[in-house]
């Protein structure tokens, strides 16, 4: 059953009330249902909605229709909802991750006429933005900005690509991913329950959701390998791989669950959540007194072992999952490790068959 309430804003021009709605339950997405000055007005809108959704009809009609009829033009809330709803090309993360710029676009934008919209707006608030993020935040906040103007095909163009718009200089970081010791420090200081995943994490240099989505139907005991479905690749444009596995570890994943018990399509780490992970690896690093190293980090280290250990670098983007091997040599030639300070070193698993994962070549179970 839909659901519609009302609640109010501060705005520039004084407070506003906004009518939201979804067409279920909590799992639909909050909908705009329109923006007023009083609390008349908001609640005759809000009777007007729910009154569809109690006959099962989809507001979004009616409310179009009303607004044809009253010559009103669309905010750009009701844009991005149509916007987000048009993007059928893209992974259900990428949407998540509109819906998360929405919330700091929408503060300045929701209400406006995109027609009003001017370069010097824009600039204006990328200048705010960048007083709270770091440069390549606001890249990426300004990205789905464009997107969305993009979509509105405005008849001057669109004000947030216009050439007097500036974004932020960014400054480009070497990675400088955890030593032995300082990765050891962080095994031992998590919570018990994450350092089997942080292991496997810097032994696999996987990407965080493609280990965190791994399911029992993607492990090969047999060859301790880890299947990556090109569903969970990053922009899936680097294909299916296999991910090796050091034996110990994957006999401990294996103690992690009965077979009999096991599902295909279940997660190995259910419940898992990236913040937790995080929060968790913040606390160790404080308490063992080295920098704050992220679960990125740990990419980054084995990438960099792979590499100094002689690993060809072809194989070494193979491995990672980079679609360009320049991002693999631009990321990880340059960083500074010491190679044999590494648990699997004397394993053999940090140098591997040359050529076995090169694109196309992965090795099947």
């Amino acid at each position: 059953m839909g659901a519609v309430h009302i609640r109010s804003r501060e705005t520039k021009s004084g407070r506003r009330y906004q009518v939201r709605y979804r067409l279920g339950g909590r799992g639909y997405a909050l909908l705009h249902g329109g923006s007023f000055r009083t609390v008349r007005e908001a609640r005759q809108r809000r009777d007007l909605i729910a009154g569809e959704l109690a006959v099962g009809r989809d507001p979004r009609v009616s409310l179009e229709l009303l607004k044809h009829a009253l010559g009103q033009p669309r905010t750009m809330a009701e844009w991005f909802e149509a916007f987000v709803e048009s993007r059928i090309d893209v992974h259900p993360k990428t949407i998540d991750g509109y819906r998360k710029h929405w919330k700091r676009i929408g503060r300045e934008f929701g209400e406006r006429d995109p027609l009003t919209i001017t370069p010097a707006d824009v600039q204006a608030w990328i200048v705010a933005q960048a007083r709270e993020l770091k440069p390549s935040s606001v890249l990426s906040f300004t990205g789905t900005l464009r997107q969305l103007l993009d979509y509105v095909d405005l008849p001057d163009g669109n004000p947030g690509r216009h050439r007097s718009v500036k974004l932020p200089r960014q400054t480009r970081e070497e990675p400088r991913p955890p030593s032995g010791m300082e990765f050891r420090a962080i095994v031992a200081g998590v919570l018990p329950k994450y350092r089997l995943f942080l292991r496997l994490l810097e032994a696999t240099a996987l990407r965080f959701s493609e280990l965190a989505d791994l399911t029992w139907g993607d492990i090969n005991s047999a060859d301790a390998q880890l299947r990556v479905s090109i569903t969970r690749t990053k922009g899936g444009t680097a294909g299916q791989r296999w991910a090796r596995v050091p034996k110990p570890l994957m006999d401990e994943l294996e103690q992690l669950l009965p077979r009999e018990d096991r599902t295909a399509q279940e997660r190995v780490f259910a419940g898992l959540t990236g913040s937790g992970v995080r929060a968790s690896m913040t606390r160790a690093c404080l308490n063992a007194g080295i920098p704050n190293y992220s679960p990125h980090d740990l990419r980054h280290r084995r990438a960099s072992l792979w590499h100094f250990q002689g690993v060809p670098l072809r194989e070494v983007q193979a491995r990672v999952g980079h679609a360009d091997m320049s991002i693999t040599g631009d990321t990880y030639t340059h960083v500074m490790i010491d190679p044999w300070d590494d648990e699997w070193a004397t394993a053999g698993d940090a140098r591997g068959r040359e050529g076995e994962y090169a694109q196309g070549q992965n090795p099947a179970p």
